[in-house]
């Protein structure tokens, strides 16, 4: 009821508005990869309970690996890495659950791609010994620990559950490659070595008898709708998160609006965010916390979309970083995260998060919770503003009174000055007055010594 009227919208014969066509394949995308979690959970609830019912049937093993790999040509063309295809000459003739063999090969084709970096390798090999028919998929990947192997295929093991991890998924697909394999009567066994590789290697009895051309399947029928949408859900193994970058996505977009940077591994997510917020913000975005951090010291946004769990650095280290620094510190930050515990959200908010949104989220909720942020964003920015115009004041201020003290002063010594001045000119009047009366005197006038003198 949700895939179904997607596919129908689709493909409809009506023109769709390229934005709302975009949504409904995000949406489409995600809910086959919902619809496939949910497929491998109950199959390996079904496998543990010993109620999976496998249709065994003869397959030619070449015939059917080569179908599966067509499958995933695009994939690796998508990562630019080569695949080898080493398939024996001889019909190799198991019996099996085509489906099931599917969902095998499938896994450990998406897991292959997933681990081996571009421009790597990927070799599927299949040979046969008296009894068993052997098939390896083979890359050239990043490898795994020593101290992990024994793990993989435990259900919901990850070789990197931390933060900071690199490659999604949820650490099913091997348990359930393991389980369906010894049901059908095989075995699976890993070598790998960091750095190098990995090689799976799935092993089945050979069927030695003669079989008609009619009894042998090469690969599942298409079925009605809804074995369709089963199967496409098998093939919508997401591609790893370090998928090509679109050129221009970190880029700092023209205009003068307010600036958003989103942080977030996945794709779908940030192009969700930028259908839905493009309208009222410029838009940059990053796809690991490292990237994330440069952006935001680089172009300093107001607003900061930063998902919990990043490659490279976890969104609380981003966000810490970025709250320590003067010169960062008033970018707010929404942080993004699926968990919902109360822990999480005070060690969020405790390393500088303005706010917390869980997934998932509506588009009403995440452009309210934004339009709140960009608010107290400005008017931090105008009171920062006032304070810097008062303390500009403040420093005239200063320096006027500083200006007005010196021209008191001066004021107050002319004053002092004038009074210095008549105290002593007084004097000096009277002196000069008797000295003039005096040189008037007939007897001065006649005493020559007395006359020079008085002058």
């Amino acid at each position: 009821m949700i895939l179904a009227p997607i596919q129908d919208l689709l493909q409809s014969p009506l023109k769709l508005d390229d934005k709302i066509a975009s949504l409904l394949m995000t949406a489409r995308d995600n809910s086959l990869r919902l619809l496939k979690l949910v497929n491998d959970i109950l199959e390996v609830i079904k496998l543990e309970e010993g109620k999976s019912n496998l249709a065994l049937v003869y397959i030619e093993m070449n015939a059917f690996i080569a179908g599966t790999i067509n499958s995933m040509v695009h994939m690796m063309e998508s990562r630019n890495i080569r695949l080898v295809k080493e398939l024996d000459d001889e019909p190799l003739i198991i019996q099996a659950d085509t489906y099931a063999m599917e969902r095998i090969f499938l896994n450990l084709l998406s897991n292959a791609i997933k681990f081996t970096p571009e421009g790597g390798s990927i070799t599927v090999r299949s040979s046969s010994n008296i009894k068993e028919a052997i098939i390896e998929v083979i890359d050239t990947g990043i490898g795994i620990n020593q101290q992990d192997l024994p793990l993989i295929f435990d259900r919901f093991h990850q070789a990197d559950g931390s933060s900071t991890r690199k490659y999604q998924g949820t650490g099913l697909g091997l348990a359930l490659v393991k389980d369906l394999t010894e049901k059908m009567g095989g075995n699976i066994s890993v070598y790998s070595k960091p750095g190098i590789g990995t090689t799976m290697r799935v092993v089945f009895p050979l069927s030695r008898e003669k079989h008609a051309e009619e009894e042998i399947q090469q690969m599942p029928t298409e079925g009605d709708l809804l074995e369709v949408i089963h199967r496409s859900a098998e093939h919508s193994a997401a591609l790893p998160i370090d998928t090509p970058f679109e050129k221009g996505e970190a880029d700092l977009p023209p205009g003068d609006g307010p600036l958003l940077l989103v942080v977030d591994d996945e794709p779908d997510m940030r192009q969700y965010l930028v259908s839905t917020l493009g309208d009222d913000y410029r838009i940059v975005q990053a796809r690991n916390g490292k990237q994330g951090l440069e952006l935001a010291r680089k172009y300093l946004p107001e607003l900061m979309i930063l998902d919990f769990m990043l490659p490279e650095m976890d969104g609380l280290e981003v966000c810490k970083l970025l709250k320590e620094n003067q010169g960062t510190r008033q970018i707010k930050i929404m942080l993004l995260t699926a968990r919902t515990d109360e822990e999480t959200k005070i060690t969020a908010l405790a390393n500088g998060a303005d706010d917390f949104l869980t997934k998932p989220f509506s588009k009403v909720e995440v452009q309210s919770r934004l339009h709140n942020l960009l608010q107290t964003f400005n008017l931090e920015r105008n009171l920062t503003k006032q304070n810097q115009e008062l303390d500009k004041a403040l420093n005239e201020l200063k320096q006027t009174q500083v200006r007005l003290i010196q021209s008191e002063k001066l004021n107050s010594l002319g004053t002092l000055t004038a009074g210095l001045m008549h105290e002593i000119n007084n004097p000096l009047n009277f002196t000069l007055t008797a000295l003039k009366v005096a040189q008037r005197d007939p007897s001065i006038q006649g005493d020559e010594e007395l006359q020079d003198l008085f002058n």
